[in-house]
This record gives C-alpha cells, structure tokens and sequence, in this order.
C-alpha cells in the first residue's frame, strides 16, 4: 500500500543497507508483531527505530515521544519498565507509567536483565498489558482525537524491537523458549558495506529543526497514522493464503514434530520442534509481506520470512562441528542454512512446488 511504501522510502533515506530489515519491521507492525535484533553495538539499532518511529508518524503526540529505550541491566527492577504508585505530594498514591507506556520500545540487550524483569516484559508482549501491585494496566492506548469522533475504538500500536549481542555471553541471561516465542522474527543486523559505511559517516541530519516541525503538527500526524496501519493490518488479515503454502506450513510444522510421514529424515536432524505459533507467524507473515509487496506471490513471500520466523524456535543438531571452536557467526550461517534445507524437505511434492520454492529461497534476503 501508499503509505508503508512511503514509510519505507523515508527511512531507507536515513538509514543505509537496511531495506531488508526495514522490510521485516513494517511486516511485523502490520500485523501486531514484536522483532528481536541480534547484532554487534554501533550498528544503528536505536537510531532504526527512532526512524522508523519518525517515518510512521508517530514520534510526536503533542510534546510526547511515542518511542522509548530502556537500556537493559542486571540491576533492573520490573517496576522500572512498568512504572508504580509514587505519592503525589498530598498523601495519596498515583500511578506514575513507565516507559513501556509508549508505542515502540527499543528493549536494548535484553538479556542482560535477570527472569524477573524478562517477565514484565513477557506480560506487555503477550497480552498488551503489564500488572502493578496487582492492577493490570493496558498498553492499549486509545487514540484521542476530536476531530475524529468515528476512531474511538482506534488505539495506537504496541511494538517491542529487542536487541541482543550474539558474541558477549558473560552476565547474561538466557531468554526462556516462552519470551523468544513471543517475538514474530529473530533479525540478523547486517554490517554495513564500504558505500553505505561511506553514506553513514558523511550523513547530517538537521535534528533540531525537524523535531520543531513534528512537535507542531505531531498530534495530527499521529492520528492519521494510526488509522493508516489499521487500514494496512484490516487488509493483510482479509487476505488468503495459496492453498500449497498453507500445506508447506503445516508440514514445516508437523515434520519437525515427528508427524508427518515420508519425511523422517529430516525430523531426524531437528533436536527441538516447533509449536502452533510458528506456524500462525509463518501465516502472518506472509499476509503482511503481500501487502508490502503486492506483487509478489506467496510462495516468494514465504521464502522471504522464513529464516527470521523460524531461527529462533526451529533448534537444529548442529554435528559437523563442536559450538565452541565456531563463531557466533558462523554457527547462525549454519543453522539458516539448515533451516532452509528442512523447508526444502517439508515442501509438498505437488507439481513444480518445490522447485518454485527453491527459485525463491536463492533470491530471498538472508
């Protein structure tokens, strides 16, 4: 549609070599999905989402910033993100919101932080709520306009992009199977190339006039936005599904449960399956890619969103070398490469389907 190609033109002017992962993040909030970046420190994960934020129109409501950042540490207390009750200076306890209060939340390193506060989060990416002192408290922020008096049950989106570093281990903590389920795509940040590295260092930016600008009109820019992405997610879910991409999920599925025959061979290099939420992201997926990319069949589309729905949910054997004499790097290259050769093995033996799905497979994004 006009509006996230006009989103993704903007941020693609600011932010260089990122038009896949621009790609994925629109997909995502199309259709109410959280994204986990895995890249080293420096490669513009915070300014990305204060774009892509900017890009929206959503970075202003009046003088509020619609985007937050919470650098994540071993200290961090989940009232922290959430917020709690502070006496209001005449005896009485308000709620004072924290900065998960927002639309977009960069959660940086968020593995640093102890289970406790993972699970504040796991709360607010689940259920778009989070419980202080045992009140829950929506996320689900209504859009208030009175110009618009039709938009009362529009709300602005809830959409967490968390960063981990793949090479630093040490004071970490794991997150559990249940929260890296919770996000949609698992997105690998690429390094720049030596022209885009050239554009970044040479790039100005005039921040402080065009922070005038967006506080001026931002309220406005805000709720045309947001009934803009209602528009763009009502239109992907209203779509369908090609019948042999809906088969090819499912197999995917059931093949790395064990349950499908004539495909046990590739079950037997799966050490961990995936649950009924791969495939209704896979689903999603390939709904909101179709509305990015209106031309592009669902067969391409799947090839395009498979690695980061699968990466973090699909655990493969990984015999052919010992994890710790390999890079962080190197064992990522090969588990997507193992991804991909179990979607081959899954798809379904009906005319020239596999072959199709091989073309795009070689022309998808890694």
């Amino acid at each position: 549609m006009i509006y996230l190609s006009q989103v993704k033109k903007q941020i693609a002017e600011r932010m260089f070599g990122l038009d896949p992962v621009i790609d994925l993040l629109l997909v995502a909030l199309t259709m109410e999905g959280h994204v986990l970046l895995e890249g080293n420190p420096g490669l513009g994960k915070t300014e990305l989402v204060k774009v892509l934020t900017q890009s929206l129109g959503f970075e202003f409501t009046g003088e509020k910033s619609r985007w937050r950042r919470i650098q994540f540490t071993p200290d961090l207390m989940p009232a922290d993100i959430t917020g709690t009750e502070m006496p209001d200076g005449s005896g009485t306890l308000k709620f004072r919101e924290g900065p998960i209060f927002c639309s977009f939340l960069l959660a940086d390193e968020i593995n640093r932080s102890p289970p406790k506060t993972q699970a504040a989060m796991l709360e607010s990416m689940a259920e778009k709520q989070v419980t202080v002192l045992g009140k829950p408290r929506s996320l689900r922020i209504p859009v208030r306009s009175a110009d618009r008096p039709n938009d009362k049950d529009l709300v602005y989106p809830f959409m967490v992009i968390a960063t981990q570093n793949p090479i630093e281990h040490e004071g970490t903590y794991e997150l559990p199977e249940a929260q890296l389920d919770r996000f949609m795509f698992k997105i690998r940040m690429p390094f720049p190339n030596r022209d885009n590295l050239d554009l970044i260092v040479d790039k100005v930016k005039n921040s402080e006039g065009n922070r005038a600008a967006q506080v001026a009109d931002g309220t406005a820019n805000a709720v045309k936005a947001a009934q803009d992405l209602a528009d763009v997610s009502d239109n992907a879910r209203r779509r369908d599904i090609d019948a042999l991409v809906k088969e090819h999920i499912l197999n995917i599925v059931l093949t790395s449960n064990g349950q499908l025959q004539g495909h046990e061979e590739a079950a037997a290099g799966v050490q961990q399956g995936l649950g009924p939420r791969a495939a209704i992201f896979l689903d999603r997926a390939i709904r909101g890619y179709r509305v990015l990319y209106p031309d592009a069949t669902d067969v391409q589309a799947l090839a395009s969103v498979l690695l980061p729905v699968l990466r973090h949910r699909l655990r493969m054997k990984m015999e052919d070398f010992e994890s710790f004499s390999a890079s962080a790097e190197v064992q990522a290259d090969t588990l997507d490469e193992q991804i991909r050769d179990f979607a081959k093995a899954a798809a379904p033996d009906t005319g020239n389907y596999g072959r199709e799905f091989v073309d795009a497979l070689l022309k998808a994004p890694s």
